[in-house]
């Protein structure tokens, strides 16, 4: 849900946020079938981690339910809100990928998993070839059926 949907402004719902959020955008270009993935920053990630030194982030992206096209950002040392301005094409991807499919992003401190993003793609609007740019909140890890639950549940953006 959204901050200002609870009565919140961004910063105090930062401080709600247990596992953290990640910005980035997303745009589907139908003339090369390819869907550019651009991961902007992360805010508040491992806050449980005092010791900045300790901090070594970066965030795996994939599309579901096949886990094709694997990106890697890298990594970010020493800070809790990273910036990643990384940019990720997925390659041979047609509108009907776009009903199917999902964009997970995991994010990671060393080989820890912080929590993940699963967002059907279905539900941003990309067959019209407009960047859609978004912060969303990290979620603990998904089994697969509840990945697949969340998919065929419907488009629920209200996070």
């Amino acid at each position: 849900m959204q901050p200002e949907h609870l009565g919140l402004t961004r910063e105090e719902a930062h401080s709600l946020a247990v596992l953290g959020e990640v910005k980035f955008s997303i745009v589907y270009d139908r003339k090369t079938s390819s869907l550019k993935l651009s991961i902007i920053k992360a805010e508040q990630l491992a806050k449980g981690l005092t010791q900045r030194q300790q901090l070594h982030l970066y965030i795996k992206s994939c599309l579901l339910p096949e886990k094709k096209h694997k990106y890697e950002t890298k990594a970010v040392k020493g800070t809790h809100d990273p910036h990643f301005n990384e940019e990720f094409i997925f390659n041979d991807i047609t509108l009907e990928n776009i009903q199917e499919n999902a964009l997970r992003m995991r994010v990671y401190n060393r080989k820890a998993l912080l929590g993940e993003i699963v967002l059907p793609l279905e539900c941003l609007g990309l067959e019209h070839g407009e960047e859609v740019r978004m912060w969303r909140d990290l979620e603990p890890r998904a089994s697969s059926h509840v990945c697949l639950a969340i998919h065929s549940a419907g488009c629920n953006l209200s996070n």
